[in-house]
């Protein structure tokens, strides 16, 4: 479900070092049918997501636990670029940014898009892998198509 275009990424690079422009590498992924722009940390976070389906996959029993981390590693993804990009901590961290742009935000926007389109995709792999008693709760996963119950305490 998820495909990367490193010749498209590529080509666009090579098109902008003839051009002469500094432009850092974004590389893109297609999910569903439709393409992100993602930077580095999004690729890796895509990336750990495998590593951690794989482990779900080969060792059903520790399913649970990996989607309690899955659902920690994308809380922290989605913290971290808030307070990076919305509240500009970028331009006093090692980024070293003067500003934050538009460019900035489409990107940070597009990388968290990424995350919300793979979202029902990665719950219904984990929830495959977990005895019926485990299954996943709606509220787990952002994009999920199914009505949450208003459960108490």
């Amino acid at each position: 479900f998820v495909t990367t275009m490193s010749a498209a990424a590529a080509a666009e690079q090579q098109q902008q070092q003839q051009n002469g422009a500094r432009r850092k590498d974004l590389r893109a992924a297609v999910v569903d049918g439709k393409s992100y722009k993602l930077v580095w940390s999004a690729v890796l976070l895509l990336e750990m997501l495998a590593e951690k389906l794989a482990v779900a996959s080969a060792i059903p029993v520790v399913a649970s636990h990996v989607a309690d981390r899955v659902v920690d590693l994308l809380g922290f993804f989605e913290s971290r670029t808030k307070k990076l990009v919305l509240f500009a901590e970028a331009i006093k961290s090692s980024a070293r940014l003067r500003t934050i742009t538009a460019k900035h935000l489409g990107v940070a926007s597009q990388c968290l898009g990424v995350v919300v389109a793979l979202s029902p995709h990665v719950r219904a792999h984990l929830d495959a892998q977990m005895l019926s008693a485990e299954r996943l709760e709606p509220a787990f996963f952002p994009a999920s198509s199914s009505s949450s119950s208003g459960a108490s305490m």
